[in-house]
C-alpha cells in the first residue's frame, strides 16, 4: 500500500500471464498433461519423431520434472496401460466359485470394453500407437505376460480329482486375453465400425467349442472316446 497526499492507495496486481515453467503445479495435474499431450503429440507427428524435449515444451515443464514422472517417454504411454490394468483388475477377480473361468473373463473383459465408450477417441489413438510401433508393442507384451501371470496365480482353484485343473486354467486366461487383444486390434483397422464391446463378443464366441470341450472333458473318464482323447 502506498501513501499519496496523505491518502493510501492500493498496489495494482501485476498483470496475469502465462504459467512459468517450474511454478508449482499440483502433481495429479502434471500427470493427466503430461499423459494427454503426449499422447497427442506421438499421434501427429510419430512416437520416434517426438522427443522429451517436445513433450516438456509443450507441457510446460523441465526434463529434470520430467523425468521424476516417467523413466522413458516410453512409459507415458505405458502407463495408460498400467491404469487399463489396475481397471481390469476387480472386474476380473469378480467370480462365484462355480463359474467357469473363460465364462467369467469374458463378463469381465465385456465390462472393461463398455468402460472406453465415453473415450473412444484416446483409446482407438493409444491402441493404434501401441500396435504400430515396435517398442512400444515389446513392451506391452512385457506387460500383458506379467498381468497374466499374475491372473493365473489369483484365478487357480484346484478341482477335485483333476491333477489337470490349473494347467486348464491359465491356457483358458491366455485364451481370453488373446481374445480382448485381438478384438482391440479389429476395433482400430481402419473402415471397422463395430464397437469394441461386440467385437469382444465376437471374439469370446469364437472359444465357445473350446469351454463346451473343457466342460465335457472334465464330466468324462480319462479314456472314454475321442473327447476323453482330447483333454488328456
Amino acid at each position: 500500500m502506498l501513501q499519496m497526499n496523505g491518502q493510501p492507495r492500493m498496489r495494482k496486481a501485476p498483470p496475469a500471464g502465462p504459467r512459468r515453467r517450474g511454478s508449482r503445479r499440483p502433481r495429479a495435474d502434471i500427470l493427466r498433461q503430461l499423459k494427454e499431450i503426449s499422447l497427442d503429440l506421438f499421434a501427429r507427428n510419430g512416437f520416434d519423431a517426438t522427443t522429451v524435449n517436445d513433450l516438456v515444451a509443450q507441457v510446460g515443464i523441465s526434463r529434470r520434472t520430467f523425468f521424476r514422472y516417467f523413466a522413458s517417454k516410453e512409459d507415458v504411454v505405458l502407463s495408460w496401460i498400467e491404469d487399463e490394468a489396475q481397471a481390469a483388475w476387480p472386474l476380473l477377480l469378480d467370480r462365484s466359485p462355480d463359474e467357469e473361468p473363460l465364462m467369467a473373463m469374458r463378463r469381465a473383459f465385456a465390462k472393461l470394453a463398455r468402460r472406453h465408450v465415453h473415450d473412444l477417441e484416446n483409446t482407438r489413438r493409444l491402441m493404434t500407437l501401441i500396435f504400430e510401433t515396435a517398442c512400444l508393442r515389446t513392451r506391452f507384451d512385457s506387460e500383458v505376460a506379467r498381468c497374466q501371470s499374475k491372473l493365473d496365480a489369483a484365478l487357480e482353484r484346484p478341482g477335485p480329482g483333476d491333477r489337470y485343473a490349473l494347467f486348464k486354467v491359465r491356457v483358458q486366461n491366455a485364451a481370453a486375453v488373446a481374445a480382448y487383444i485381438a478384438a482391440m486390434q479389429a476395433w482400430i483397422a481402419e473402415g471397422n465400425e463395430d464397437s469394441l464391446d461386440f467385437l469382444v463378443s465376437v471374439a469370446f464366441d469364437a472359444l465357445a467349442p473350446a469351454q463346451i470341450l473343457s466342460q465335457e472333458c472334465s464330466s468324462m473318464p480319462a479314456g472314454q472316446g475321442a473327447v476323453a482323447i482330447a483333454c488328456n
